[in-house]
């Protein structure tokens, strides 16, 4: 991952500084392009970027610190920039931490950004990100030191191997992710979002303080009809496609067929900004209609339009996506790269790649489609929806390979969703959806779009989003609210068949298949299981080479039979072709990026051309 990475110690190691660093870089992924620099270098931190030309980063020093910004902010700029960073830094670093200016602050920031603080006079860091924490930053410490990075890797190739954290492990099996700010790894955390993080190295310690934390019970607009509050929406939206938009470098929009992409290309249209779209397909999976509406938005905006083929999955791109995000993205997602690559050979680093990301959790409908009564049978609910939706592996057999109860998980889960601020049960379930889903998932997804060029969503502006989630429910169902919004965005676009759903917006046809596809989330494994019983598992044929690689991961990688029961395992992978494929591929992304973190090097080496699936 192009970002930046740190070491701080808070006395002398055995292995010195420079030597520690340089041996957790030595093992990070890196494209033709990318270059690699020191900003900063004492005798106790050493601080470095890995990334290209084009990629956000500014350094800058004034009399009592160090600062560097990673990514965006599009409230402050050119000369301010460094004022606006001393001020920071001085609140930070004063004896009296002012936790409301900082919060403050952060919540009239829009933007997707690391704030590094370096202070001279005492050593002290400091690292601040965005309320949505759009680029992941992991970090361990102890009483010694501090270490922090965009690309986990750096963290644990510093010395020892890591250790698994087998609950986290479970969770991550189950869920996709583990909870909260812990991942697969002991001691390693990834930082939550709108957080500060301080380290004191006379005192040896490090805080951490959060500052911003969406509450999703607090709604507000209820007096608003749903036209005003489409409207307002629609002008705060334009703005956040403005602030996003270069004038300097090619604007492209991943152009679909659904709503949200259509949204963006609308906004950036009437923002008066200019932009290119482009749509990515495979034979036999896309379907035509996807194709058909990407192409009609286009024509529609008077936006040029470029359909890209894609190919199977090989080896060597699961290998790519796991060198980028070292597992935290699933790998049957390689397929996308090729996308990413073409776009690339064409465009360069130097273009701002937009997406759609982030529409569908904040302008629908997101209310569980079935009353919760109890925080149990939220938990139940939550996991069957990531095993259905999420395509992980469910309650028993996340508990089977890692040596725990279902109990011991539905419990952990519990009691995770029982600290949420929210109340109610529902407010419950749509802070899970954020920090658990979104955050943890959909953002460690896109983060790897931009190894290859700068990313962004307007959706995720902080003011359009935080007024978004404050709208009402009952003028989002039936995307009632979404649809006044692209009305007011471009009025043509509502009239094209939403991809998959068999119609336009508010069509009969439209209404009748979201109904459907809504009905299938009421009890999600039983969903999957009819879906089964009628269709049969989308399944791997047996002489797959993903089954072949499982096994070849197990004979040759004894150290994971300590985070995983390698009987319960050598019994999944024997019968793996009855399972749905995406199971599989769950299962093989874990194995992975276990692999990966405990022996430094993956059997997909061993298979650089064959393809996958």
């Amino acid at each position: 991952m192009p970002g930046l990475h740190m070491i701080q110690h808070f006395e002398p190691q055995a292995m010195g500084l420079y030597g520690q660093f340089q041996k957790a870089v030595a093992g990070l992924y890196s494209f033709s392009g990318y270059q690699r620099s020191i900003y900063l270098h004492t005798d106790a931190i050493i601080l470095g970027v890995g990334a290209y030309s084009a990629y956000p980063i500014v350094f800058m020093e004034d009399q009592d610190h160090h600062l560097l910004i990673e990514g965006r902010l599009y409230n402050v700029s050119g000369p301010n920039l460094k004022a606006e960073m001393g001020k920071l830094g001085r609140m930070i670093f004063s004896t009296s931490l002012d936790a409301a200016f900082l919060r403050n602050w952060l919540e009239s920031q829009d933007g997707e950004f690391i704030l590094f603080f370096s202070h001279r006079q005492t050593g002290k860091t400091a690292v601040l990100n965005d309320i949505f924490g759009r680029l992941p930053l992991y970090y361990r410490y102890n009483s010694h030191s501090l270490s922090l990075a965009r690309d986990i890797r750096f963290l644990y190739n510093q010395g020892q191997r890591p250790e698994v954290d087998r609950l986290s492990l479970a969770h991550f099996l189950m869920l996709g992710h583990g909870l909260g700010e812990k991942t697969v790894w002991q001691g390693i955390d990834v930082l939550t979002p709108g957080t500060l993080l301080l380290a004191d190295p006379a005192k040896k310690q490090v805080s951490i303080q959060r500052l911003h934390e969406f509450n999703f019970s607090q709604m507000g607009h209820k007096d608003e009809n749903v036209r005003g509050n489409a409207e307002r929406l629609a002008e705060k939206f334009v703005t956040a496609c403005r602030i996003r938009a270069d004038n300097e470098m090619p604007n492209l929009v991943s152009l679909s067929g659904g709503l949200d992409s259509r949204a963006v290309a609308a906004g950036l249209a009437v923002a008066g900004m200019p932009f290119s779209t482009a749509t990515f397909y495979q034979q036999g999976y896309t379907s035509q209609v996807e194709i058909r509406c990407a192409a009609k938005v286009a024509e529609q905006l008077k936006a040029p339009w470029q359909a890209i083929p894609l190919k199977g999955i090989r080896c060597s791109d699961s290998l790519e996506l796991l060198g980028i995000k070292a597992g935290f993205s699933p790998l049957y997602m390689a397929f996308i790269l090729t996308y990413f690559r073409e776009l690339q050979c064409r465009y360069g680093f130097r273009v701002i790649h937009f997406t759609g990301d982030g529409g569908d959790q904040c302008l629908p409908a997101l209310r569980p489609p079935i009353p919760m009564t109890h925080l149990k049978g939220l938990a139940d609910y939550v996991i069957q929806d990531n095993f259905l939706g999420g395509r992980r592996l469910g309650l028993g057999l996340s508990a089977a390979l890692t040596g725990f109860t279902p109990r011991d998980l539905r419990e952990s889960l519990a009691a995770h969703l029982a600290a949420f601020p929210e109340k109610s049960l529902e407010g419950k379930w749509l802070h899970f959806q954020f920090y658990g889903i979104i955050v943890k998932i959909y953002f460690e997804a896109e983060d790897r779009n931009r190894c290859y060029f700068w990313s962004t969503s307007p959706f995720y502006s902080v003011p359009f989003y935080s007024d978004a989630i404050q709208c009402p429910q009952g003028q989002k169902s039936r995307f009632n609210l979404y649809r006044h919004f692209l009305a007011k965005l471009a009025p043509a676009l509502g009239g094209i068949e939403y991809s998959g759903y068999h119609g336009p917006l508010g069509s009969a046809r439209f209404y009748l298949k979201h109904a459907v596809k809504r009905m299938k989330f009421i009890r999600p494994a039983w969903t999957l299981y009819g879906k089964h019983l009628l269709k049969g598992p989308d399944k791997l044929p047996a002489q797959a080479v993903l089954f072949r690689i499982l096994k070849q991961i197990m004979a040759n990688r004894p150290a994971l039979g300590a985070a995983l029961d390698f009987t319960r395992l050598e019994h999944l992978i024997a019968h793996g072709q009855n399972w749905d494929r995406y199971h599989v591929f769950s299962l093989f992304s874990t194995l992975a990026m276990l692999e990966l973190g405990l022996y430094g090097h993956s059997t997909l080496e061993d298979y650089p051309n064959v393809l996958l699936v």
